[in-house]
């Protein structure tokens, strides 16, 4: 879990809570040959929040709780933490058979650390049924194959 904002608002007379957030990416390419070519990209992002914009958000995801993410309550004052962060790195390799013919393999691995831990209870919202979920650090391993025909130079 995680969540991306610029700012935490409390209500009418208090200051907007500024969101910290960092990363750093980096990549390079090779070519073997006029037809061929593979890059290596990574990166790592970070996101926190000082103690006042954890106390709101926690306050609204809190069971009863009033703030803008209540929809995802359930967590208890010992399992929410929104800060987070990730790194990921991938590989794509292109052939070039022809002229304005790519034909091309991305593999790409994310690792996302969150610090909610614990069991969260969730309303349904479209993408997941209601339930109880476990709040963990989560590993995703994707890849992508891509044909693609240019007509026009």
């Amino acid at each position: 879990m995680g969540f991306v904002t610029d700012a935490v608002y409390a209500g009418a007379g208090s200051d907007l809570e500024l969101t910290t957030a960092w990363s750093v990416t980096a990549g390079v390419e090779h070519n073997w040959n006029p037809a061929r070519r593979t890059s290596l990209y990574g990166g790592y992002e970070n996101i926190s929040y000082n103690q006042n914009a954890t106390r709101e958000i926690c306050a609204g995801l809190a069971p009863g709780g009033a703030g803008a993410f209540t929809s995802a309550g359930g967590l208890t004052p010992a399992n929410c933490n929104p800060d987070f962060s990730f790194w990921q790195i991938g590989s794509r390799t292109v052939w070039t058979p022809a002229p304005g013919l790519e034909l091309g393999l991305d593999v790409l691995y994310n690792h996302i650390n969150s610090a909610f831990q614990g069991p969260v209870t969730v309303s349904a919202n479209g993408t997941i049924p209601a339930g109880t979920f476990n709040a963990r650090d989560q590993d995703v391993l994707s890849g992508v194959f891509r044909i693609q025909r240019t007509f026009v130079p």
